[in-house]
């Protein structure tokens, strides 16, 4: 007589157990978000480091090159001088 129905407490049984099954997959999700954030966070701090050491090496080496620059006009000077 009642064929076809179906037994709704079956149903509401398992999305209940889904709900909490729901939550325990959003606090994973959120564990993994806040690990990719620190690797991100990381990473940001080593490009920092880097670019902060390149940034300095790269003044080193502009002042190196006016050195040799202010070197050689003086010396260009003193051959002019010499010269005359």
């Amino acid at each position: 007589m009642f064929n076809g129905l179906i037994d709704s407490r079956g149903i509401q049984r398992r999305s209940s157990s889904s709900s909490s099954a729901g939550g325990s997959s959003s606090r994973q999700r959120r564990t993994t978000t806040d690990a990719e954030i620190e690797n991100l966070r990381q990473e940001l701090e080593r490009r920092d480091a880097f670019l902060k050491a390149q940034a300095e090496y790269q003044a080193q080496q502009q002042a190196y090159q006016e050195r040799l620059h202010q070197q050689n006009m003086e010396m260009m000077q003193v051959s002019m001088n010499v010269n005359d």
